[in-house]
């Protein structure tokens, strides 16, 4: 079974906040959806600052990383992501504010809070939720296992 990694302050100067996810959201205003607790996943979005991000973050995790989601939750203590399963492999960047990630596996839960720069990789069908410890910003990328 291939394993989580844990990468922290991978990217620790990273700079992509809440005006970054409104120009995204106004570069593609057809590709969001709004989900509960104020959390917004803009899809395929080309923003440049996006893909500069990713090209650093190729280098850093030494994976290849594909389509890229961005999640904003305004708010705390709010399941943002309930638990589930995703069928590719991801790596998610936090940029902005902290989140607590809960991996389940069939003996046991591991927790784990991601701060500004800190990444994590799940690999693909590996239960997972995300709860916003603050208000945060978390780049997930479809990623090679």
């Amino acid at each position: 079974m291939i394993k989580p990694e844990i990468y922290r302050k991978i990217l620790p100067d990273i700079k992509f906040d809440f005006n970054d996810v409104v120009y995204a959201f106004e570069l593609h205003p057809l590709s969001i959806e709004i989900k509960q607790n104020f959390l917004l996943k803009i899809k395929e979005s080309g923003a440049p600052k996006i893909n500069e991000i990713r090209e650093k973050l190729m280098v850093s995790s030494k994976r290849k990383l594909l389509g890229c989601d961005v999640y904003s939750s305004l708010c705390s203590f709010n399941a943002s992501t309930p638990f589930h399963r995703d069928q590719e492999a991801v790596l998610i960047l936090n940029t902005e504010g902290s989140i607590c990630y809960n991996l389940y596996y069939e003996e046991h839960t591991q927790n784990t809070i991601l701060e500004k720069g800190d990444a994590i990789y799940i690999p693909s069908m590996l239960g997972h939720s995300a709860i916003p410890i603050s208000p945060r910003i978390s780049l997930s990328y479809e990623c090679e296992e």
